[in-house]
């Protein structure tokens, strides 16, 4: 028989027990929700990476929570729902003797009946070393948590080296909620080409069904000069900021002011191409109208808009 036996019956009188296979009752949560993530619901930092909180090292502590994870070591696994209960820390790598590496930190399903080469039932969180060759991929059955930045010569890992890449698990036929970030900071650059800001806006959004967002960007602009132009516009990458570009800043996408006093801007831009369901990365990126001259931004603001 094709049709499994509805969730959920009870035998009446003397017939024998039904049972139901966890893959089935699995699928209730995979037609619940329509993506896997963390539960914001239980709390903001639910499943968050953080620095060590007894004191930053080579390692972070991944807070408490719950999350879902959608099982594809094999078709039809269902979403697994997985609670940390208590702080968990993880060991990461040290400094490497050159450059950066970008170390990928997931939470994993373990689960011996669906992949042969597991010996357990269970999850846990991993660290996935970068090792010179990039951040390793997203395995099979894991969840996004972050990244982890450790660059030569870096003493430990602090907040500020962690890329906070956790998304929400989203109930069947809703659409994702706007994501925003902004920053007060006074940044300024002088060079010609779009370049990143220090104190940046950052965030990662996942690409609606539709493959279309609305960026909105706005700030306070200036330039030193009276002559010349502060252009603050944003770029978008591929799954975070190693990732290949997706969409380069550009003027006609940018805030813009000519002028020596801060004038407010916003930008409206619609964005149309992505890959439902994939994540993408953006930050807002600067530039003056001439390298003599200092373009100034403030009271900046990034706000992704899914389009339906």
């Amino acid at each position: 028989m094709t049709v499994n036996k509805p969730i959920w019956m009870q035998a009446t009188g003397g017939d024998t027990a039904l049972q139901y296979s966890a893959q089935e009752l699995r699928a209730v949560l995979e037609g619940l929700f329509k993506t896997e993530g963390i539960l914001p619901a239980v709390g903001a930092t639910s499943c968050k990476v953080t620095q060590r909180g007894a004191g930053a090292n080579f390692s972070v502590d991944i807070a408490p929570g719950h999350a879902l994870i959608t099982g594809d070591d094999a078709a039809g696994q269902g979403m697994y729902l997985v609670k940390i209960s208590a702080t968990e820390n993880v060991a990461t790598p040290v400094a490497p003797g050159s450059g950066t590496r970008i170390h990928r930190v997931v939470l994993q399903v373990r689960d011996k009946l669906h992949n042969g080469t597991w010996t357990t039932y269970d999850a846990v969180p991993l660290v996935l070393a970068d090792t010179g060759s990039g951040t390793p991929a997203l395995p099979n059955s894991a969840l996004n948590l972050g990244l982890v930045s450790i660059a030569a010569a870096q003493a430990n890992v602090s907040n500020a080296n962690i890329t906070d890449i956790r998304l929400n698990a989203r109930v069947a036929n809703l659409l994702q909620d706007p994501v925003q970030t902004s920053n007060q900071t006074n940044v300024t650059t002088s060079s010609l080409a779009f370049v990143a800001l220090a104190s940046p806006l950052a965030l990662n959004f996942v690409a609606p069904a539709s493959g279309s967002v609305w960026v909105n960007i706005d700030a306070s602009l200036e330039n030193n000069d009276a002559g010349q132009g502060s252009y603050l516009g944003f770029e978008i990458r591929n799954t975070n900021i190693s990732g290949s570009v997706f969409l380069a800043p550009n003027d006609s996408d940018a805030c813009q002011v000519q002028g020596p006093q801060f004038s407010s801007f916003g930008k409206r831009v619609l964005v149309t191409g992505l890959t439902p369901g994939n994540i993408y990365f953006i930050r807002d990126m600067g530039r003056s109208g001439s390298a003599s001259f200092t373009a100034s931004f403030f009271y900046r603001k990034i706000c992704v808009e899914p389009v339906a």
